[in-house]
């Protein structure tokens, strides 16, 4: 494609974007709702002691809807009754599409930290799905009292998205784009600011410009060339608060790509998989993988014929990849 072409590509398909998220924004009934929380507890026995265990936070990915992570909610319930569930509905349907993800973040973190104040608790456990386990891992990257102790995440998008799968086509800006050529309008300040996906998406052959313009993952990957984030947030010293931090992934999942980047792995620039342990992320330790890898607090589960949504209902992988690390 030249570049006269390529130009008039991209600006037909930011004027489709447009018209595509004002419609998503007129559809989103999120921003009228004021349910920001579901919380789920038994009932069944009065005298269960519901400090028995920690609460637990359930975190949605992209496009979640609050019945995909009900399963989950009550597996917890059957193993652990009087367990406190909070599932989080904050910024989730359309507004998990159309909101930046340090929106999302800001919103999270609000919303946690309020749960925590009502509800006079200071720990728990964090279970984050897809988009989701990237915002967990950011949240507690970023604050010094997040008081998560295991921290689960279900096939998150860690490292990065290199990949369009359908369910993203259905965006009309990009039905007629090849992952080679989407870095041309996820890289723009448009989409950064008002598709979520673009905050992390990670092309291999563009990490100049994904260095430069990538307003979520280069900062909570500290890839960016201008501010040591490492440092200003003390990612390491945050993070390391955690008692264990579980990874799970699958060669079948459908949507996260490439599926490695759920356990901290990504393409290089031959788009031949780098796996965690040559990761510079990983090597310089910057929040605390490398540490929590070497006193065994890092679990990882590889796991395969896993699609995306079966780590929410599957009950062997609740039993295998969740409900011992719930205490």
């Amino acid at each position: 494609m030249n570049v006269r072409s390529s130009n008039n590509k991209v600006s037909l398909l930011l004027v489709m974007t447009t018209l595509t998220l004002l419609v998503c924004l007129l559809l989103s009934t999120s921003c009228c709702s004021k349910m920001i929380v579901t919380s789920f507890k038994s009932q069944s026995n009065n005298s269960i002691d519901n400090n028995k265990y920690l609460p637990v936070i359930i975190m949605h990915g992209f496009d979640g809807h609050i019945h995909m992570y009900q399963p989950i909610a009550d597996y917890i319930q059957e193993y652990n009754p009087g367990t406190n569930v909070y599932l989080l509905t904050v910024d989730h349907d359309m507004d998990s599409v159309i909101k930046a993800m340090n929106e999302q973040l800001i919103d999270m973190e609000n919303i946690i930290f309020s749960l925590k104040k009502e509800n006079n608790f200071t720990n728990f456990h964090f279970i984050c799905h897809s988009q989701g386990g990237l915002l967990c891992r950011s949240f507690i990257q970023r604050n010094q009292n997040h008081g998560v102790k295991n921290f689960i995440s279900l096939t998150g998008a860690q490292f990065g998205q290199f990949g369009i799968p359908s369910g993203m086509r259905l965006y009309p800006f990009l039905q007629h784009v090849t992952t080679e050529e989407a870095y041309l309008i996820l890289y723009t300040n448009l989409l950064q600011k008002v598709f979520s996906v673009a905050n992390y998406w990670k092309d291999p052959h563009h990490l100049t410009e994904y260095s430069k313009v990538s307003e979520f993952l280069a900062i909570y990957n500290n890839e960016t060339n201008t501010v040591d984030y490492a440092s200003k947030y003390k990612f390491r010293e945050n993070f390391l608060k955690i008692d264990k931090f579980i990874i799970t992934g699958s060669p079948d999942d459908e949507i996260i790509t490439p599926y490695q980047s759920a356990l901290f792995g990504f393409y290089n620039e031959k788009e031949v998989i780098v796996p965690m342990e040559n990761q510079t992320m990983y090597i310089r330790d910057l929040f605390g993988l490398k540490t929590l890898n070497n006193e065994k607090r890092l679990i990882k589960f590889e796991i395969p014929g896993v699609k995306h949504s079966d780590w929410l209902s599957r009950k062997s992988l609740f039993l295998q990849c969740i409900l011992p690390y719930l205490y």
